[in-house]
């Protein structure tokens, strides 16, 4: 009698390591993706905003790359503020196209942004790779990524930092 009830129980312990294991995959792909979707809230930056930003659609999502059928080159420039010395100059050249054969759009980008008086400058060259998935006919859905090489610059000598002296003289 010892040695049956030996055998259920191993049995049942057998049986709920495989059912864990089968379920914790799906478990730990969910954990993952949260993880990353609120990883993502924490970081703050700030893209250079074109009032014509429809001139430049793979400034704004990298799933537009190869959006019409023919290749798209734009150009746009900024000048933000330019009545005051610290203004911000902003451009960008962008290029993309799409490939039918595959159904991938491919799309490269060049920016710069000069803050306030050349202080802080940003240089940013980006390729983005898009897929159009169709439907039907007259329906698709798009989805693209996008990976960029970023430098940015500070000129500590276009700095004004006002010494513990002058401050407390004007108090």
């Amino acid at each position: 009698m010892k040695d049956i009830n030996t055998q259920n129980i191993e049995h049942k312990r057998t049986k709920r390591v495989a059912s864990g294991s089968m379920g914790s995959a799906p478990s730990t792909i969910i954990l993952i993706w949260l993880g990353l979707c609120f990883s993502s809230s924490l970081v703050r930056a700030q893209d250079p905003v074109f009032s014509q930003f429809f001139a430049t659609p793979i400034q704004m999502n990298p799933a537009f790359a190869g959006l019409s059928e023919d290749a798209h080159i734009s150009s746009v420039y900024r000048l933000q503020w330019p009545g005051i010395s610290a203004s911000y100059n902003t451009f960008a050249l962008g290029y993309d196209q799409f490939f039918d054969a595959s159904n991938l759009g491919l799309g490269f980008q060049i920016n710069r942004d000069v803050a306030g008086n050349g202080a802080l400058g940003t240089s940013r060259i980006s390729s983005m790779l898009s897929y159009r998935l169709n439907i039907n006919d007259e329906t698709f859905i798009r989805g693209g990524i996008e990976a960029s090489l970023i430098q940015k610059s500070l000129n500590w000598q276009k700095l004004l930092f006002m010494t513990p002296l002058k401050v407390w003289a004007a108090v």
